[in-house]
């Protein structure tokens, strides 16, 4: 049913009503000595027009530590207004030392990926279902991953639930410590993996020809893929940084003569590639008919989603046939819209605008995202949540400076008049918000313009 797109008269008549223009004003005239004047006009009542447009992929790996992701997201969520979303992840690990075995005979091998503090979407008081498997591919860490990308992994999976099957399942406790060995461990996922898995890398280390050299580890042991099943409720953020993100093997000489089992960890290292491919499926929600270009040319509401999700176009029509004009300050600003859903997800914490490359073939951030950053202070750029009220009602708003890319379309220097938001860490959250359209009555988006005429 495509009950956002259903306007009545009065609707109409309300829409027609927001977008007329008011008058500009002369600002701070008696303040100044009338030789002195400087017009400050005002208006916000630009045109906007807004779009859903399908996200691109993130970049989740990079040679140096700032290309890599700080969280990486492992699960599925259905979401009734954006549909499926699905993380699955990939991860190489490491071993520090050469171990010394003699005949060393597995007890048991145990996957541990430690969670995050936050950022834990969806339902997690239902059981969730994870597989792993071993990559056969190579990951090189000279080359750049991206979230669109998988790896050719062995069909058979490498997960063991000890009771011959090859699925785990688990209810998150992303918040409750864990005891291993009579020791408490900070919140974490545990994996048993299949003791064939550790037996034949057990043999590997204690080969002479085995010297311990970094790469060498690597070579014969890929890696894992970490996936989840269909039907899971929740998307889990996870710290691969963590000291207790690693695969533990516990085994015993082949004597039995050691009183206590022994263990080796393979760490996740800062060097080890990490990646996350998303998934996304629209298939039936309102978003799909959006991104079928049959949404109006003025939308009722827009769309924002984190991953590989939809984001939401902005044109400003008209501004480039000004002329002499500076612009002194330009802020954006958009209207969260409440649906039954938000409670069990989580708004962005803070809102990125890109524009077009000069190729146009990708995106690339906006002047005042630049200058934010250089600057060390991302309030030059804004865009993150403030709550308003409002005739008693509360109201969710992002607002964002766009003053050197307003100024910057004035001039004619960029491909087209328009820019892209998203969420600022897309490729590590599960957010997502729906907004007021360029054509919503009463939560519209609108651009709040101080300009000076030369």
């Amino acid at each position: 049913m495509r009950k956002f797109f259903a306007l009545s008269a009065s609707v109409v008549a309300c829409i027609l009503l927001a977008y007329s223009c008011n008058k500009p004003s002369t600002i701070g005239s008696d303040l100044l000595p009338d030789d002195d004047i400087i017009d400050l006009l005002f208006t916000d009542s630009i045109d906007l027009r807004s779009s859903t447009f399908l996200g691109d992929s993130v970049k989740t790996y990079g040679p140096t530590a700032n290309e890599q992701l700080d969280y990486y997201l492992l699960g599925q969520l259905e979401d009734p207004v954006f549909g499926k979303s699905s993380s699955e992840m990939y991860i190489q690990f490491g071993l520090t030392t050469k171990p010394e075995l003699e005949d060393p005979i597995v007890e048991e091998v145990i996957l541990s990926i430690a969670y995050a503090a936050d950022g834990h979407s969806g339902n997690l008081t239902q059981p969730q279902t994870l597989e792993v498997y071993r990559l056969e591919d190579e990951l090189s860490v000279i080359d750049t991953l991206y979230s669109n990308q998988t790896f050719n992994v062995n069909p058979v999976p490498i997960s063991d639930d000890g009771m011959g099957g090859t699925s785990f399942s688990f209810i998150p406790e992303p918040n409750d410590s864990v005891m291993v060995d009579s020791v408490n461990l900070s919140p974490q996922i545990r994996i048993r993996l299949s003791n064939d898995l550790g037996q034949e890398l057990l043999d590997s280390l204690a080969s002479p020809y085995f010297l311990g050299l970094t790469d060498e580890f690597t070579n014969f042991f890929n890696g894992v893929n970490v996936r989840p099943a269909d039907g899971n409720t929740a998307m889990l953020r996870m710290s691969l940084s963590s000291i207790y993100s690693e695969i533990t093997m516990y085994y015993k000489d082949s004597s039995g003569m050691a009183a206590d089992r022994e263990s080796i960890s393979f760490a996740v290292r800062s060097t080890s590639v990490k990646s996350v491919h998303f998934e996304h499926d629209y298939a039936g929600t309102d978003i799909e008919y959006y991104l079928e270009g049959n949404a109006p040319i003025s939308p009722y509401y827009s769309y924002i989603q984190s991953m590989e999700g939809v984001g939401t176009k902005i044109e400003f029509t008209g501004l480039e046939d000004w002329e002499d004009v500076i612009v002194n300050k330009a802020e954006l600003e958009i209207t969260v819209i409440d649906d039954d859903a938000l409670g069990e997800f989580t708004l962005p914490d803070r809102l990125a605008a890109f524009q077009l490359n000069d190729d146009g073939d990708g995106l690339l951030s906006v002047a005042d995202v630049g200058l934010a950053i250089n600057a060390g202070s991302f309030s030059l750029f804004g865009g993150q949540s403030e709550s308003e009220f409002e005739n008693g009602q509360k109201f969710v708003r992002y607002k964002m400076f766009l003053t050197a890319y307003l100024q910057g379309v004035i001039d004619d220097r960029y491909n087209e008049n328009a820019i892209y938001i998203l969420p600022f860490d897309r490729g590590e959250s599960t957010s997502r918000m729906i907004i007021g359209g360029s054509g919503n009555p009463t939560h519209r988006m609108k651009l709040n313009l101080t300009y000076t005429k030369l």
